[in-house]
């Protein structure tokens, strides 16, 4: 089967997006203007002001398009009967699955069982259900038979709808070792309306997720901003993972440590002198006791902290690393979260 499908040539059009990374990240570059402003929903003290306070220290950072690349690549199974279809699947969303397998077969949304199996990862993967399609078309020439469809490891990576592009700019002041101010603008296009659309869905407002991750970051910093800039749509996307926070905490720490860097502040300490919020304080104090922080490392290792509160669980890292020849190793990894209650 596989080879069958190598064997295809296929003449496509052109796609209604740019055909190269470089006028994709135009457009993210393009897109930090106020006609573009999504959101601005973190807006502590006068940012304007303490930006004119002091020397302003600047940030940039992107973060790619990426494939979700699960263990296991998307598959089902498709029976066409009479007045009953039968899928066979790993699913997030079982419901949107049975309206569209009726809606392809011909069928009501009742006559259409789908039986939810085990997922090998998904990270969102399986929001979508395009195999499941082409499966269920297939099906519909051979009556009675199950279908089974399986992308190979290459398809799978081609027929994924990534995470989104996105890119951050941001300013700062630091005073007396501390940090003092920061804006992050974020500007990333909408996961929600894209996925929306495939799902017959309309996202009306701003997406949270393009600060998602950042705006909710639990610092108490004097002056603090995070505004959200939507790009118009480019590649079509979808959830990986954590959704926003993926790009928008790698963001915001990033950011923060670079400021931390220009104050001369430890890491650490400067993240728990900010912090208000006792429970994730109490998380960097974790990882900080479990990793040692502070303790002396040897020459060519380096220690690097990044805490992000993603979906309610705030979570710390700490990663002590060796620098080689052959590039950075990773040699230890601390991680403490608050998970919640589990219900």
């Amino acid at each position: 089967a596989f080879q069958a499908a190598e064997a295809v040539e296929a003449e496509w059009g052109e796609a209604a997006m740019p055909a190269n990374m470089e006028a994709h990240w135009a457009a993210l570059e393009a897109s930090f203007v106020a006609d573009k402003q999504d959101s601005r929903v973190r807006d502590d003290g006068d940012v304007e002001a303490a930006l004119e306070s002091g020397e302003v220290i600047e940030a940039t950072y992107r973060a790619p398009y990426l494939a979700h690349a699960p263990m296991e690549p998307v598959n089902a199974v498709v029976r066409v009967g009479e007045g009953r279809v039968d899928v066979w699947t790993g699913t997030q969303i079982p419901r949107f699955v049975q309206a569209s397998v009726a809606k392809i077969a011909g069928v009501s949304n009742e006559d259409v069982h789908v039986h939810v199996l085990m997922m090998g990862g998904s990270f969102g993967h399986r929001l979508e259900f395009e195999h499941l399609k082409q499966a269920t078309e297939i099906a519909m020439t051979q009556r009675g038979t199950p279908v089974k469809m399986t992308y190979s490891r290459e398809e799978d990576f081609v027929q994924d709808f990534p995470r989104q592009i996105a890119m951050s700019r941001a300013q700062g002041v630091v005073q007396k070792g501390q940090v003092t101010a920061m804006s992050l603008d974020i500007a990333a296009p909408s996961v929600l309306v894209s996925q929306g659309a495939r799902l017959g869905q309309s996202v009306p407002g701003p997406d949270a997720q393009i600060v998602a991750g950042a705006w909710n970051m639990p610092y108490d910093i004097p002056n603090l901003r995070v505004r959200g800039y939507r790009v118009p749509e480019l590649a079509p996307i979808s959830s990986w993972r954590s959704v926003g926070a993926s790009h928008a905490g790698f963001f915001a720490e990033n950011t923060l440590d670079t400021l931390i860097r220009a104050a001369g502040a430890d890491p650490m300490e400067e993240r728990i002198r900010l912090m208000g919020h006792d429970v994730s304080r109490i998380v960097l104090e974790t990882a900080a006791e479990m990793s040692s922080w502070g303790s002396k490392l040897a020459k060519g290792r380096g220690r690097g902290v990044a805490f992000v509160e993603s979906f309610g669980v705030p979570t710390a890292e700490v990663v002590e690393v060796t620098a080689t020849e052959q590039g950075i190793r990773i040699d230890k990894v601390w991680v403490a979260c608050d998970v919640g209650k589990i219900i």
